[in-house]
């Protein structure tokens, strides 16, 4: 920076440093979120570590033991670890700086929600005038291990009992032809396949067979949201007994599947599930008139459906209008 004659000039080019980047302390804070017999431990920046005693827990069974984002081939610093709710969390973290840069000006944010599975969205941003590489890797694996052999540290000392297998559905890819390992996906650069729709999200699935029992997740990679700039909603489907709920499951399948639609919003619409109001707002034996979620504990979804409306009791209606989030919708049908 110059200055002459009571006027000041700006630098022409950004700071550069040769030295060696100074990189934050790692921290060993464990972050856990909590919905039902759901719960998800990671680090403070999201990542769920392979051998350690974290990972995405379902009625005391691991059903994914490992889940990392790298940026540019490293982990990102973090830098915060928000939990407005017990079952969601923003993780705040920031990239590496590129060679000859003091610091970074790509940061990584992490928007989990934790409820029937586990949802994260990803959002990039960099703050600096000129683009920025950012290549993304997410590590994924799945053990179906015991919670209690996590916890005593026995998983992989015990001899199996069951069988372990993966499939890898690849979606679309462009300038690439490689096909993603097992347990990593390139976000961004997915290939096609002929026996998908072009625009269909990548999916990792793991079974574990033990006996004549099956157990199974799924794990599915979505762009779209980063092509908006927003994350993609998360929508309910409720109604006051069972059989009105599988009724307007069952309607929305069958609108999805005439509605001229893309593949993946198609996709999405035939996977969601009706439920009661009651597993909506989450049963509490301890007070039948409340629920775990209320105006302290409030509901994650952008969109809530409710069918039969004119069968909800005045009480059970102002429960569920006070756990639905001042920002979210709520459509109320019949």
């Amino acid at each position: 920076m110059t200055r002459s004659a009571g006027t000041v000039t700006g630098m022409a080019d950004p700071w550069t440093f040769a030295g060696p980047v100074v990189q934050l302390e790692p921290t060993t804070q464990v972050v856990t979120l909590v919905d039902e017999s759901t719960f998800a431990i990671s680090g403070s920046a999201g990542d769920m570590t392979a051998g350690a005693a974290q990972g995405l827990f379902f009625r005391d069974t691991r059903i994914l033991s490992r889940f990392e984002v790298l940026v540019n081939g490293t982990r990102t610093e973090s830098l915060a670890a928000i939990t407005d709710d017990p079952f969601s969390a923003t993780f705040v973290s920031r990239c590496l700086p590129a060679a000859g840069r003091a610091d970074s000006t790509l940061m990584v944010f992490r928007s989990r929600y934790v409820g029937q599975g586990m949802r994260e969205d990803l959002t990039f941003r960099n703050f600096a005038d000129e683009p920025a590489l950012c290549a993304v890797e997410v590590f994924v694996g799945s053990d179906f291990a015991d919670l209690f052999a996590v916890k005593e540290g026995r998983v992989g000392t015990e001899p199996s009992t069951g069988e372990l297998s993966t499939t890898v559905i690849p979606g679309k890819r462009s300038g690439s032809s490689a096909r993603p390992a097992a347990d990593r996906v390139m976000v961004g650069r997915r290939e096609s396949d002929r026996l998908l729709p072009p625009d269909q999200p990548a999916m990792i699935s793991y079974s574990y067979r033990r006996g004549g029992v099956t157990r199974g997740v799924e794990i599915r990679f979505d762009e779209q949201a980063s092509a908006t700039g927003h994350r993609l909603p998360l929508v309910g489907l409720a109604a006051p007994t069972g059989k009105a709920a599988q009724r307007l499951q069952e309607a929305v399948q069958q609108e999805a599947r005439t509605l001229p639609i893309d593949a993946d919003a198609r996709f999405r619409l035939l996977r969601l599930e009706g439920m009661t109001l009651h597993r909506l707002l989450g049963w509490n034996p301890a007070n039948r008139s409340r629920f775990r979620h209320n105006r302290l504990n409030r509901l994650a979804h952008d969109v809530v459906v409710v069918d039969e409306t004119s069968m909800v009791s005045l009480s059970l209606m102002a429960r569920l209008v006070e756990a639905v989030r001042t920002d979210a919708r709520l459509i109320l049908v019949g």
